[in-house]
C-alpha cells in the first residue's frame, strides 16, 4: 500500500487556510481494518515517533469510531530502530502503554479480524515500508483489508465526509475507479454507513508532459455503492472544496 507524503490537494487546502479539512501524511496514517466481508472492525491512528501529534486528527478519528460503534487505537512505533518487538498503544485518546507485537496480534484478533495464526516475529524497517507496516503485512494475513483515510471534511453539522484521493495521467473523462481498489472502497463505504457519514472518491489528473504537474484545478467525483462507482460530476477545485 502506498501512502501520500503530500499532494497538490493537500498543498492547496493548506494555502487556502481551510480549517474544516483534516489529513495526515508521511509520519502518520488513519487506517481502517476490515474483515473478509468488508466489515470494518477497528480504526487505527498509526504514527511513528517523528509525528507531531495533532489533536484535531485524534478527535475526528475518535469521532468516526464512536459514531460507528467501533474500537479505536492509537499505535505509535519507534521509526529510528531497525527492528521493533513492541509498540505503544492507547485506546481512543487515553494513556499509552507498551504492548508486545504478539499482544497486538491478539488484540486485533479480539476485534473479530480473521488474523492468521503463527508466531509474531520482530518487525523490520525497510526502504519500502516502516517496521509497523511490514509487521501488519506479514502477521495479520491476507484475509484482512486495510484501507486508509486520505482526507476528512468536517461539515457544519459535525458529520464527516471521507474522501479517497486518486490521481493518474488519464483525462478526467477517461478515468474510472479501478476494480483492484474496490475492496478498500467497500470498507470505507461501510464505515461511513455505520457512522452516518459520507464517502466519495476524488480524482485529479497528474500531468507528465512537458514536465510533471499535479493538477488539482479540475476534479471528478465518484460515489460508491457496493461495487458500483457512480460519477457525480466534474468540479473546479474551489467549487468542490468550499
Amino acid at each position: 500500500m502506498a501512502y501520500y507524503t503530500s499532494n497538490a490537494i493537500y498543498e492547496k487546502l493548506t494555502l487556502m487556510g481551510k480549517k474544516n479539512y483534516h489529513w495526515v501524511s508521511e509520519n502518520a496514517w488513519i487506517l481502517v481494518y476490515g474483515d473478509d466481508k468488508y466489515i470494518p472492525r477497528v480504526i487505527v491512528l498509526a504514527s511513528n515517533n517523528r509525528w507531531v501529534k495533532n489533536s484535531e486528527i485524534i478527535t475526528q478519528t475518535c469521532n468516526i469510531a464512536i459514531s460507528a460503534n467501533l474500537p479505536m487505537l492509537q499505535i505509535c512505533f519507534d521509526e529510528t530502530k531497525q527492528s521493533i518487538d513492541s509498540v505503544n498503544v492507547a485506546e481512543f485518546d487515553k494513556t499509552f502503554n507498551s504492548l508486545k507485537l504478539q499482544g497486538l496480534t491478539a488484540l486485533f484478533l479480539s476485534f473479530g479480524l480473521p488474523v492468521q495464526s503463527g508466531v509474531t516475529a520482530k518487525a523490520i524497517n525497510s526502504a519500502e515500508s516502516s517496521a509497523y507496516h511490514n509487521w501488519q503485512r506479514n502477521n495479520l494475513g491476507r484475509n484482512i483489508i486495510v484501507a486508509d483515510i486520505d482526507l476528512m471534511k468536517v461539515k457544519d453539522d459535525e458529520t464527516i465526509v471521507v474522501l479517497e484521493l486518486k490521481r493518474s495521467f488519464y483525462d478526467l473523462d477517461k478515468w474510472t475507479p479501478y476494480p483492484a481498489d474496490y475492496s478498500n472502497f467497500y470498507v470505507l463505504e461501510n464505515l461511513c454507513d455505520l457512522s452516518k457519514n459520507k464517502f466519495f472518491i476524488v480524482y485529479n489528473k497528474r500531468r507528465t508532459k512537458p514536465s510533471f504537474f499535479d493538477d488539482p484545478s479540475k476534479i471528478r467525483v465518484f460515489s460508491f455503492n457496493q461495487g458500483k462507482p457512480k460519477s457525480e460530476g466534474f468540479f473546479d477545485f474551489e467549487q468542490l472544496f468550499s
